[in-house]
């Protein structure tokens, strides 16, 4: 048996293992992910933007200083938040209160609840992380102009991460409540009073943010559980609903 028929061999049980295992919900979700059209559209939109700010914030100035490397990942992580929760959160909103509303899953389908829950979160999951990702080479030209302190940087984005997930779960936890139209019209007014709030907010946030430190191992620990227990406790009452 050569090398490749050995791989084969091992990866084969794998691969259908995670197969049976895979929520089943997800893969319906990505499938129909991949074939939107609008996602594609996004995603260039999204690449578009980042190429912009990086043109305004390096590509239009010849000051560097070691401030700038800074300058441009606030910049990036504004526009990662903003982009993130724009995208995310209305789109796992629509799914789930669409569902509930014209083809309730969760008393038509053989699927259990909580798989049904989590794969609408994992979706959204999955969403954020085609935009992080996009970003990522955005932040290493960031990171290449100095003047970043990596763990300051790394904690700022996955606390950016946290936070939309912890308003995805909270988004998901409002909309599978959702039962007919009009409910759908005043969760979404609500939902959008509160994503303009913290818009309006946001600039005040960043103004100081350049004076944030890293606080260490332990604390970002911390705000972790702090965070995913947050998200448990919205995706158990989304079960609940």
């Amino acid at each position: 048996m050569n090398t490749l028929s050995r791989f084969v061999h091992f990866v084969d049980p794998v691969a259908a293992f995670l197969d049976n295992r895979m929520n089943p919900l997800l893969v319906r979700e990505l499938r129909q992910l991949v074939r939107n059209r609008f996602i594609i559209v996004m995603l260039n939109l999204y690449i578009f933007l980042l190429v912009f700010v990086c043109l305004v914030q390096v590509g239009f100035t010849s000051d560097f200083t070691t401030a700038t490397g800074e300058r441009l990942f606030y910049t990036l992580t504004a526009v990662l938040g903003c982009s993130a929760f724009l995208v995310v959160v209305p789109y796992t909103a629509l799914i789930a209160a669409m569902e509930r509303i014209n083809d309730d899953l969760m008393y038509t389908s053989g699927i259990r609840p909580g798989s049904i829950v989590f794969g609408k979160f994992l979706n959204g999951v999955i969403l954020s992380l085609l935009l992080f990702s996009t970003t990522l080479p955005f932040y290493m030209l960031a990171a290449q102009l100095r003047g970043l302190d990596v763990n300051d940087a790394l904690f700022i984005v996955w606390l950016v991460f946290l936070g939309l997930h912890v308003f995805n779960a909270f988004t998901l936890l409002l909309f599978t409540g959702v039962r007919s139209h009009v409910q759908l019209i005043f969760f979404g007014a609500l939902l959008i009073g509160v994503a303009v709030a913290a818009f309006v907010n946001a600039p005040t946030a960043f103004s100081s943010v350049g004076a944030f430190v890293f606080p260490g191992w332990r604390e970002c620990l911390v705000v972790t559980a702090l965070a995913t227990a947050a998200i448990a406790v919205c995706l158990s009452a989304s079960i609940a609903n």
